[in-house]
């Protein structure tokens, strides 16, 4: 790793027994990063909004939002339920903070106009990106200490995009050119990248969004059929895609192996998030009076999940958190 900053700051409030918070700083992603495709926004029946009415009562939804912003995402959870987010400012740079039982606590690494810190994982590391919107590196945040650690830049990449972390320290993300495309994945060990080729794929390839303790990969790609999810297991490749949805996107992966994605399934087509087990896609339910789509980007252990919804005001991040039987 080429950089290390640590930087002094107040102490925090405590999050959870198993997490002393001391600095907190840093980010969020360039404007239209970490989004779903275009179009994904249709409004839900009232008969959709009905079905997924009991399974919602199993879980407790927190809405986050941010003073000024119209737009929030959350996108990774650990199992002491910390969640990591970030937001847009009004003149597009983006910003990120932590959420913990209600309670937001801004990140912000000094001299970086947009740094996206999106997930935490169980050893209290933020793993994102900071930097312009044309240069970003891969970082991490040890929230014990403070201390930040820029990865090494990919050869002929300017923008480096660290996505998610798991408790071994190895981390998935993608690195793209200064025009945003052109993207290769990877998986980053704790001292080098190895890199994912899936043939036949196209341009922008998004790459890798997540990676469990055994090393599991899901990710979405591109090919002249559309766009899929993926679970990478030790070399083997799986596609995933929803039954009759015109798109299927992976976005996170637990330690039991549940993969979370989403696709738009018929007869509506509007965005679903859901989990995949075995070959089954079951739906999550969505945020409470959200008449468009929920979208889910962390999902952990204890089945808590995070991400994003919209209305007529713009995006806005939510927490569903399992409640007990």
């Amino acid at each position: 790793m080429k950089h290390e900053t640590t930087i002094v700051s107040k102490l925090s409030a405590a999050i959870g027994a198993a997490l002393l918070l001391a600095p907190f700083l840093a980010g969020a992603p360039p404007q239209g990063l970490r989004s779903p495709k275009p179009g994904m926004t249709k409004p839900r029946t009232q008969n959709e909004l009905n079905k997924l009415a009991s399974a919602r009562d199993k879980y407790q939804f927190y809405i986050v939002d941010v003073e000024g912003s119209q737009y929030v995402q959350m996108f990774g959870i650990n199992n002491s339920r910390l969640a990591a987010g970030f937001y847009s400012d009004a003149d597009g740079h983006s910003h990120s903070f932590l959420w913990w039982n209600g309670h937001q606590m801004p990140l912000d690494y000094p001299g970086n106009s947009d740094v996206a810190m999106g997930d935490v994982n169980n050893r209290g590391l933020v793993f994102g990106n900071v930097g312009s919107s044309d240069v970003q590196h891969a970082a991490v945040l040890k929230l014990a200490t403070g201390t930040w650690t820029l990865l090494p830049d990919v050869t002929g990449k300017s923008i480096n995009l660290g996505e998610k972390m798991n408790d071994h320290g190895i981390g998935v993300g993608s690195a793209c050119n200064d025009s945003w495309s052109d993207c290769l994945g990877w998986t980053w060990d704790g001292k080098a990248y190895s890199f994912t080729t899936i043939p036949g794929t196209s341009n922008p390839w998004e790459g890798p969004y997540g990676i469990n303790d055994r090393g599991e990969e899901v990710g979405t790609f591109e090919d002249d059929k559309g766009t899929h999810a993926y679970l990478l297991t030790h070399s083997k490749l799986t596609i995933i895609d929803v039954p009759g949805s015109s798109g299927t996107q992976g976005a996170d992966i637990n330690n039991a192996g549940e993969i979370l994605l989403f696709g738009y399934p018929p007869p509506d087509y509007f965005v679903q998030s859901g989990i995949w087990r075995n070959g089954v896609f079951t739906p999550l339910p969505t945020v409470p009076n959200a008449a468009t789509s929920t979208v889910a980007w962390g999902l952990n252990d204890r089945g808590d999940y995070c991400g994003q919804w919209w209305d007529d005001y713009g995006s806005h991040g939510f927490v569903a958190l399992r409640k007990s039987p």
